[in-house]
């Protein structure tokens, strides 16, 4: 199982029908619902006259990369291979990791790219001897050095909102704090709009002046090679959702302006609703209705 995506990676042979006596590989990827990625299959190892066998995939622990290593042989004496592919399938490199011909079963599993090394093992299936190998995530043997592992994609937090208002603007004021891993920038996720803003990793709070309606905000951290989850508010959600209105909250029974109702176009209703009217706001004196 790929773990970075979850995604199912399975290689398998085909053999030939006739003589049994040569084969290939192929490796296909499946999401979670079982839907194969790549049709048929990408090709791995192709006709050469050979039987490959004992086929083993290794995932990367911190990449959507993954390696095939398998069996090279006549039926007798065999091989150790190794193929480094990428999260599309396309092969990265292939080595050799036992050039000595001699019978071969390998063991089951290798133990997977944990700290970017894979020690891969196989019995000498006449003797009985037990051999191994270490693989690197780029195909190197022996002594691996450890890949410095991703800076964790954390979110921020304490994210909170409100509708602002003063006599010269209003709108959406939200703030939160910063994670302990610095983002290369914040992405604000305006859904009612369907707009994403793009938030400089310095700041730590957001105003812009908002036409009067509902307003869902979500907010997530960007980093090199990942995106945050959302972040979360004081309660544990992870939007923060008001209503611009244009008026002043505290003061809204009070008498504004000329106490005449306008059309966003500036035509004058007159002193009662209409029909169909959605909501209502002030600016600069004048009462407007929204349909």
């Amino acid at each position: 199982v790929d773990p970075i995506t979850h995604e199912l990676i399975i290689a398998y042979e085909q053999t030939d029908e006739y003589s049994q006596s040569q084969s290939r590989i192929y490796v296909n990827r499946f999401d979670m619902n079982g839907t194969p990625l790549w049709d048929e299959g990408k090709l791995v190892a192709d006709w050469e006259g050979h039987q490959y066998s004992d086929v083993l995939v290794s995932t990367y622990e911190y990449e959507d990369k993954f390696c095939i290593i398998y069996n090279k042989g006549d039926g007798y004496n065999s091989t150790v291979h190794a193929v480094g592919m990428d999260d599309k399938g396309n092969p990265q490199w292939n080595v050799t990791m036992s050039t000595a011909t001699y019978p071969k079963a390998m063991c089951e599993y290798g133990t997977g790219f944990h700290s970017g090394q894979n020690v891969v093992t196989w019995v000498n299936s006449t003797s009985g001897g037990l051999y191994g190998q270490n693989i690197g995530q780029e195909g190197e043997m022996g002594y691996i050095t450890p890949p410095t592992p991703p800076a964790p994609c954390l979110a921020p937090t304490n994210f909170s909102g409100e509708y602002y208002y003063s006599e010269e603007m209003f709108g959406a004021q939200l703030s939160w704090e910063a994670p302990e891993t610095t983002p290369l920038h914040y992405n604000l996720y305006v859904e009612s709009l369907k707009e994403v803003i793009e938030i400089d990793a310095e700041y730590t709070s957001w105003f812009q002046e908002m036409a009067p309606g509902d307003y869902v905000f979500r907010l997530t951290a960007v980093y090199d090679d990942c995106e945050s989850n959302y972040a979360l508010t004081e309660a544990g959600e992870d939007y923060v959702f008001f209503t611009v209105t244009g008026v002043d909250e505290l003061n809204a029974e009070e008498p504004v302006g000329d106490g005449k109702i306008y059309t966003i176009d500036g035509r004058c209703l007159g002193t009662s609703l209409p029909e169909g009217f959605r909501g209502m706001y002030f600016q600069n004196g004048k009462k407007y209705v929204k349909f």
